[in-house]
């Protein structure tokens, strides 16, 4: 697990230098390094489970859990806190549910347009 944490930090670490200076040297290198971090991220995960599902093989509720776990995974807030809108920062719950209630109710006349006759 540590080593995974390495990996992380390095490929974080990657990325700053890339966004830093960009150029195709650092690209390719973070980029390679981030697909082996996620192969990795992937094998890793894969061998927990397999494990866990071993060590609760005879408890059904564990293994329900587990599968729940894998269906669900993380969800975060889904409360907006923060709307940026042609670089204003909005703050206000009250504004910000009305720009979002504008979009929504707005997207499928702006889109309707888009579409050739």
């Amino acid at each position: 697990m540590d080593e995974l944490l390495k990996s992380c930090q390095c490929k974080e670490k990657l990325y700053i230098k890339y966004k830093k200076n960009p150029t195709p040297e650092n690209k390719d290198r973070y980029t390679k390094y981030r697909n082996s971090f996620k192969k990795l991220r992937i094998l890793a995960k894969k061998s927990y489970y397999e494990a866990e599902f071993l060590k609760h093989s005879q408890d059904m509720r564990m293994t329900w859990k587990l599968i729940k776990d894998l269906i669900t995974g993380f969800r975060g807030s889904s409360e907006v806190e923060i709307l940026r809108i042609d670089r204003e920062v909005i703050e206000d719950p009250e504004v910000i549910a009305s720009n979002f209630n504008k979009f929504f109710a707005g997207i499928g006349k702006s889109l309707a347009l888009e579409i050739p006759v």
